[in-house]
């Protein structure tokens, strides 16, 4: 629970808490003058009947020293005595009442507070986080798609290379087009307030779709897939892997290799491509923004460069797994 909702569930129930205390000191304080009254109103039915005696109280002619009564009034040469702790034990079995009735409330005001109120506040900053990623994704793929379109502009001045360019660009604009889709039906579900919620996802199934929408065959690309199901926030995933994958292909030279491994109760998604050296490297966005993404979703990541080789592992722990 972030600080912001912590801190409004423990003023609710501060508030409750100083609230029932004053109902509590109001109604306790009537009932001992009630219960003061009641034995009053006793103690003289008793002296009109004659009566001398019953559970709680005992009028006797002389002054004694008793057990288990204790001396409580005078009365026209009568001493009225009255068993110990009688009015103590009636307050007592009141507050118990009171309190146990009152943790009930709190209790069902807490879960009240976490099915409604503070789903609500992660509802809201679900949408809030889903916004900000896909507005790094989508300035990422513009900037690819820029990038390429200024090279296919300048392959249309050859007319050897026009339909390789035209192909280039349709492919692009329809990639991008599809793209604009995705984001237009996640904003109206916005609208309900629909949280992004935990879904199965296939690895094998996400990574394949992934790769068919590079058309490229300057790298061979091996795939070594086993069919995993996670449970997990599947546009966060899906950002995942595509700019992992939208990464070897910018930088990779010949090959790359991707595949998924089950080990223990992890799982892991291995990306490895050579490197291009004759390639400007980026400024390491698309990889900025898996990390942070990672994060959020507590997933583990871990990258490095092993002689001519660039190496990402993304690990899900046990929590992610379906079995």
């Amino acid at each position: 629970m972030k600080s912001y909702e912590l801190k409004i569930l423990i003023f609710l129930l501060i508030s409750l808490i100083i609230s029932f205390s004053i109902i509590n000191y109001v109604v306790i304080t009537y009932v001992k003058e009630q219960n003061l009254l009641f034995l009053n109103e006793k103690i003289d039915l008793m002296l009109i009947t004659k009566k001398r005696a019953n559970s709680e109280i005992l009028i006797l002619d002389t002054n004694k020293k008793l057990k288990d009564f204790e001396f409580y009034t005078e009365f026209d040469g009568k001493y009225v005595y009255v068993k110990k702790d009688y009015l103590k034990a009636k307050t007592i079995k009141l507050s118990y009442y009171l309190f146990l009735w009152e943790a009930v409330i709190l209790i069902f005001i807490s879960m009240f507070y976490y099915l409604i109120v503070y789903r609500f506040f992660r509802i809201r900053r679900g949408i809030s986080k889903t916004f900000e990623i896909i507005l790094l994704v989508l300035n990422h793929k513009l900037r690819n798609f820029i990038a390429s379109a200024k090279l296919n502009i300048e392959l249309l001045k050859y007319d050897d290379k026009r339909n390789f360019a035209m192909d280039r660009l349709l492919s692009m604009i329809n990639l991008i087009e599809n793209e604009n889709k995705e984001i237009v039906e996640r904003v109206e579900s916005f609208k309900k307030l629909s949280k992004i919620y935990i879904s199965k996802v296939d690895l094998k199934d996400l990574i394949k779709k992934t790769v068919i929408q590079y058309n490229c065959s300057k790298i061979q690309l091996i795939l070594k897939l086993k069919s995993i199901k996670l449970k997990s926030y599947r546009d966060d995933l899906r950002f995942i892997i595509y700019l992992l994958i939208d990464n070897i292909y910018q930088y990779a030279k010949s090959y790359a290799i991707i595949k998924t491994v089950k080990y223990k109760k992890s799982i892991f998604v291995v990306f490895e491509n050579d490197i291009a050296q004759d390639r400007e490297s980026g400024f390491g966005t698309g990889l900025a923004i898996v990390e942070k993404l990672c994060e959020a979703n507590k997933i583990r990541i871990k990258r490095k460069i092993l002689k001519d080789k660039f190496v990402v592992i993304i690990k899900f722990s046990r929590f992610f797994h379906i079995c």
